[in-house]
């Protein structure tokens, strides 16, 4: 992150060639922020009606092209702003297809260089539409200023929008060293709010307010304005224990949190025992998960009114009618606390009449078959709508489509783009206990490609489900049952060969968001080079007990952007969960993108992953051995370059001349200096990590599976003779002839990396590839390992037409 005083010079700048873009833009505003750890983020608002009569059209019909927009996967090109090079482009790369920008306007992909983001939204019965501001976490501060200038262009028109994002100081609040054991605490006061609620599918929430005029007056707390932006500071809720049951697990624990695990501030909440083991009705904060039954979120306090806000919801699926739950949130200032109670009362859901008063005009069915899954893959039913459209007398667009529920009413979407999650019996359920599959449009708003799915591990061999979807058009209705019929899974076998070994050791904080990082990447050509082709299929591996019935190798990607996967702790493929620890993207056929799961590593921890990059038309593979270490400060590692090179090995030594001059000249040494016997440059890596240093004079040794270990059989160690220097190698054991492994390692001067990427194996092996004159090569292009092409080959290995040789 640039200093501060850099920042403000930079946005001076731009500010001054801002100013002229302003005069031009039909819309312009602006929105202050605090400094910002999180995605929190303002409007600026514009009035709709107003851009569409700019843009020659009316509010409702922008508004369903803006509302498309923001719903698309793939989004036609609508809003429009530079890119780093100061080409205009449309690609999106935030929420809501929105943009991730320099501080001066530039859309930038989410990672390094990025200060701000702006996402659309629009609401058209409010007759509004805005862009949603927010900052980088942790880069922007206090008297920062980002700008941006987005053209919107529709109906052969344009309007732009002059952004301004200002970054302002919070007032201060001085706060008395907080209570926060709850037996401790002295109560100056309570009330309690009572929300009435029927049982919910979704996240929907109500708001909640509560008039906390008395609760500061007994805490004497004066500074009003000032609370209102640090509202965080003084709640507190207490905690569950998620411990084991000899240890007070699935009680509440005696002390409270402000640490929110909702928005925050907020809680999920999560109902808590008592010593007999009997629920006490009460629920304390608790993570995420689906034995929680509400939250209390996005607190916030209107100064004005000495109004306490928060939105309450509930966990879908989780509340049954009749039942009745509270949880406890303090207003805590020093020894004194004011308790608010809020009670969350679960009302009967009336039986409703179905589809009773409806006329059925026609009917259709569809069958679809698949594997039981462990993740949310899905399989895809083409509807006949226009059938139904034409059956219901209507358009396609006009089409209304709904589920019932388990009281045989119209119930509210709780999948993706307006679909349900479903029961075995077909009702409408949420996800989570008691979703067994998933009905939902492959594209909001359009019904004639449906996904159906399974909630994974729930549904096994020989089971059928089936749900109808109801579509509805005044009071007739077009009912289309879709079943489910699940399979026995077909092994599938793989014939994959892999010609290329890379490890990685990479490094990590600990995450509690997911904090997307691109650790790895690896060029388009040098993936060419080695397995023919610059769009690989990225794999991963099944665990053991799935091996055995879908084979080794798995795609079924489980972590976006895809493809992608959520990774179990042993490294083999799983879906995204707490138990899935790290997440690994393939993204623009370059990059290793990496995901924590929120706290589920710490400092110490090691997480190891094999992933695989495949040429499928030719079964050739590129094998990826990564390490992931998880560490309270980053070490700034860089690879200055790369080398491929064979070292031959027999129980008699073998001396092979290597040359160390480009090692030397990118790491800002000489040779002498990687040889000399006082530095400790030399680094061996093993499982994924590079070893401490070694010198030269001693060398390294290696295990026969090719990790770097002092005890290994197989040696190698550098000296000179004259001007030239040699890796002598040798091995206390024979040496089979057709002994090949992969191993790696580096010199490393400080934190600048030189890696050999190494073959060991059999002198017969070595003597085995082609070794030929570089001139005899010349009727086609020749490439060295990492995929730049070579005009002159000197000595080392190369590649042309897919084959590998050697020039001695």
């Amino acid at each position: 992150m640039m200093n501060s005083t850099h920042l403000r010079n930079l946005l001076l700048a731009a500010i001054c060639l801002f100013a002229g873009v302003t005069a031009k833009a039909q819309f312009s505003g602006s929105a202050d922020q605090y400094p910002t750890t999180d995605y929190s983020s303002s409007p600026i608002a514009f009035k709709l009606s107003e851009i569409a009569t700019a843009l020659g059209t009316d509010a409702t019909t922008l508004g369903t092209v803006l509302s498309t927009y923001i719903e698309a996967e793939t989004p036609e090109a609508l809003f429009f702003l530079p890119d780093a090079e100061g080409n205009e482009t449309s690609a999106p790369s935030a929420d809501a297809n929105g943009f991730w920008m320099s501080a001066t306007g530039q859309r930038l992909n989410y990672g390094d260089g990025c200060y701000f983001y702006a996402s659309p939204s629009v609401d058209a019965e409010a007759d509004e539409f805005a862009f949603y501001v927010g900052q980088m976490p942790g880069v922007m501060q206090v008297g920062d200023v980002a700008n941006a200038t987005i053209t919107l262009k529709y109906n052969e028109k344009a309007v732009t929008f002059a952004l301004t994002l200002n970054v302002i100081a919070k007032p201060e609040f001085n706060v008395p060293e907080p209570t926060v054991i709850e037996s401790q605490l002295q109560i100056v006061g309570s009330q309690e709010v009572v929300v009435e609620q029927y049982p919910r599918g979704g996240y929907d929430s109500d708001p909640v307010k509560v008039n906390v005029a008395e609760a500061l007056s007994l805490l004497n707390i004066t500074e009003k304005a000032a609370l209102a932006e640090n509202l965080a500071v003084v709640l507190y809720a207490t905690q569950y224990n998620d411990g084991d049951v000899e240890n007070g697990g699935g009680m509440k624990k005696d002390s409270l949190t402000n640490t929110s695990t909702a928005g925050a501030p907020g809680w999920w909440v999560r109902p808590v025992q008592d010593s007999e083991g009997q629920l006490t009705g009460e629920c304390s904060a608790a993570g995420w998960g689906d034995t929680d039954r509400f939250f209390v979120e996005a607190f916030s306090y209107n100064a004005e009114t000495d109004t306490l806000q928060c939105n309450l919801g509930q966990y879908p699926g989780t509340c049954k009618d009749n039942e009745q739950y509270f949880t406890n949130i303090y207003i805590v200032y020093g020894e004194k606390a004011y308790l608010i109670k809020y009670t969350l009362k679960i009302l009967e859901k009336e039986q409703g009449n179905g589809l009773a008063d409806y006329t059925k005009v026609g009917e259709q069915a569809y069958e679809v078959t698949q594997e039981p899954t462990n993740d949310y893959s899905t399989k895809q039913v083409t509807i006949d709508v226009e059938t139904i459209a034409t059956a219901l007398g209507c358009e396609v667009s006009a089409l209304g489509v709904y589920m019932l529920d388990d009281k045989d009413n119209f119930g509210g979407s709780t999948a993706n783009n307006g679909g349900w999650w479903l029961t075995n019996t077909g009702t409408i359920t949420s996800w989570g206990a008691g979703a067994a599959f998933f009905i939902e449009p492959a594209t909001a708003n359009d019904w004639s490609v449906v996904n159906v799915g399974q909630y994974p591990d729930v549904l096994k061999v020989d089971d059928e489900v089936s749900a109808t979807l109801n579509f509805v058009n005044g009071t007739n209705y077009y009912p289309v049952t879709i079943t489910l019929k699940i399979t026995e899974p077909q092994k599938q076998e793989f014939d994959f060969e892999s010609v290329e070994t890379r490890s990685f050791a990479v490094q990590s904080v600990p995450d509690a968001s997911y904090t997307a990082l691109d650790l790895i990447t690896i060029s388009p050509e040098s993936i060419e080079a080695l397995i023919g082709t610059t769009a690989p299929t990225l794999y991963g591996l099944n665990n053991d007990s799935i091996a055995a019935i879908k084979g080794i190798y798995s795609n079924a990607y489980s972590c976006d952007p895809k493809p992608g996967f959520w990774l179990a702790k042993d490294g083999t493929v799983s879906t995204w969960g707490a138990n899935s620890p790290v997440g690994i993207c393939w993204v623009d056929n370059t990059t290793l993108r990496f995901f924590q799961y929120p706290n589920a590593n710490a400092v110490g921890d090691v997480f190891k992953t094999t992933l695989f990059l495949v040429n499928e038309e030719t079964g050739k593979m590129l094998t990826l051995n990564i390490s992931l270490s998880i560490v309270e400060s980053l070490e700034e590692k860089e690879v200055v370059g790369e080398e491929n090179i064979v070292i031959p090995f027999a129980q008699d030594e073998i001396d092979t001349e290597i040359d160390l001059s480009k090692a030397a000249e990118a790491l800002g040494v000489t040779a002498s200096d990687l040889l000399d016997s006082n530095n400790y440059y030399l680094r061996g890596m093993a499982a994924g990590a590079y070893a401490a240093g070694v010198n030269c004079e001693n060398g390294l040794s290696f295990k026969t599976d090719g990790d770097f270990d002092g005890y290994g059989n197989l040696y190698v160690y550098f000296q000179t003779d004259g001007d030239k220097v040699y890796m002598s190698s040798g091995s206390n054991d024979p040496v089979a002839d057709d002994f090949n492994v992969k191993a790696q390692f580096c010199f490393e001067v400080e934190g600048k990396q030189y890696v050999y990427y190494a073959t060991l194996a059999s002198k017969a092996w070595a003597d085995g590839i082609e070794t030929v004159a570089a001139d005899s090569h010349k009727a086609a292009a020749i490439y060295d390992l990492q995929g730049r092409q070579v005009v002159n080959a000197q000595r080392g290995l190369y590649i042309q037409n897919g084959r590998k040789f050697i020039v001695k």
